[in-house]
């Protein structure tokens, strides 16, 4: 999955995948780090904010997974 996101950066997808990677590994700051850019190559995809804010709640920071579960919803 590195590999492809070194030969692609801005597929937000790839990075979205190796969050979800990171996540089931219970990885969960490398998971917020993969999910926070793929939602910030593409913002409008729910499920990017929806999982970013699962990894922010998971590293109890609550506020900010507010934030991102909100972005979700909208």
């Amino acid at each position: 999955m590195k590999s492809l996101i070194a030969t692609q950066p801005e597929t937000a997808l790839l990075h979205f995948s190796l969050g979800n990677q990171y996540a089931q590994q219970s990885r969960w700051a490398e998971a917020q780090s993969a999910y926070f850019k793929a939602y910030s190559v593409d913002p409008e995809n729910a499920d990017y904010a929806f999982n970013l804010a699962v990894s922010l709640d998971q590293l109890h920071q609550g506020k900010l997974a507010l934030e991102y579960y909100r972005r979700a919803l909208a």
